[in-house]
């Protein structure tokens, strides 16, 4: 079962209880400038000192003390439209390396500076992205953590067809200017005709977007939909949620937890495992080894879960081999 511990850290740094709207810089941008210096990056969402716990526990586990070891600076904003301002204060604060939880502020990062590591928590291919030539030996000065959204879409198309075998038309909730999500879409377009299916992309920017896009749901025409996690989608997750089962509306979501609150079905990375192993990047660069060294991860753990209450709201019946499939079924 997902930890509930791994379930607020995740929830936290995508917005379920973020209440900074603005730009946060704690003073522990300042202190102990004499050690080597991590600057936490969270652009999209607001987040407070918490929101990082993750990430800072599993440094600490590996030896590294706040304030002893090394220093960080902690950098948080809901406004898109301040990420180039953002990253020039970053890259002028001079930090040893600088950690991303997405990729949302990563271009602009890196058309400063190519000189500081960049470790990312959570991206989508990060060659399509332009971060490098190279998976296994980064090219430039970013490397971190995929979350295969992007190549993962296939095989959720393939777990709608498997549910609902009729499906013709899927909806795609995603985020518009979220460069991940594009590769999402771009996927999406490409494993579509295999599987004979069309695709209607419901893109959002804000949190009243999605207001407008639940309030037109009914009348949308598809058969299923995939939900693409973000931090803007996800701050709305219950209600999007609660949409679903008041449409009796079949949902493929990407986090274990959003099975949890009422989806039928996850199919995704354990967000937890990327935290940990960004961490992990964060303390070999803090002791000396270069970005070209660490290639981009990959998960080697995809979860399938499924909601046995949520099946019989939709009157769906979950096939046997589906069930013995999955990693978490919840009655």
């Amino acid at each position: 079962m997902e930890s509930p511990m791994r379930r607020r850290h995740f929830m936290s740094l995508l917005g379920g209880t973020a209440f900074s709207t603005g730009l946060f810089k704690p003073v522990t941008v300042q202190a102990a400038r004499k050690l080597p210096h991590v600057n936490f990056v969270a652009v999209g969402f607001g987040a407070d000192t918490s929101a990082f716990d993750a990430i800072r526990d599993e440094l600490r586990r590996l030896g590294e003390v706040e304030g002893r070891t090394f220093s960080i600076g902690l950098w948080a904003s809901d406004d898109l439209s301040r990420a180039p301002e953002l990253a020039r204060e970053i890259v002028q604060s001079s930090p040893d390396v600088i950690l991303s939880i997405n990729t949302r502020i990563v271009p602009a990062l890196q058309s400063l500076t190519q000189r500081i590591p960049i470790v990312v928590a959570f991206t989508g291919d990060p060659v399509a992205l332009g971060f490098t030539t190279s998976r296994t030996r980064p090219s430039g000065n970013v490397t971190g953590v995929e979350d295969f959204q992007d190549a993962l879409i296939g095989k959720r198309f393939e777990l709608v067809k498997a549910l609902i075998p009729t499906t013709k038309r899927i909806g795609i909730l995603c985020e518009r200017g979220n460069v991940g999500h594009a590769l999402v879409l771009q996927s999406a377009r490409d494993a579509a005709p295999s599987l004979s299916l069309e695709l209607l992309a419901l893109d959002v920017q804000s949190t009243n977007d999605i207001g407008r896009l639940l309030d037109r749901l009914p009348g949308t025409p598809i058969d299923a939909l995939i939900v693409v996690s973000s931090p803007l989608i996800l701050s709305q997750e219950r209600a999007i949620i609660q949409a679903e089962l008041a449409l009796k509306l079949p949902a493929i979501h990407d986090l274990t937890f959003e099975v949890h609150d009422g989806a039928l079905a996850a199919y995704g990375s354990d967000p937890g495992l990327n935290f940990e192993r960004a961490a992990q990047y964060v303390d070999r660069l803090l002791h000396g080894a270069r970005v070209a060294d660490l290639p981009f991860d990959q998960p080697t753990y995809i979860k399938l879960a499924f909601n046995l209450n949520t099946a019989r709201t939709l009157a769906l019946t979950i096939p046997p081999s589906l069930l013995a499939r999955a990693d978490e079924v919840i009655e």
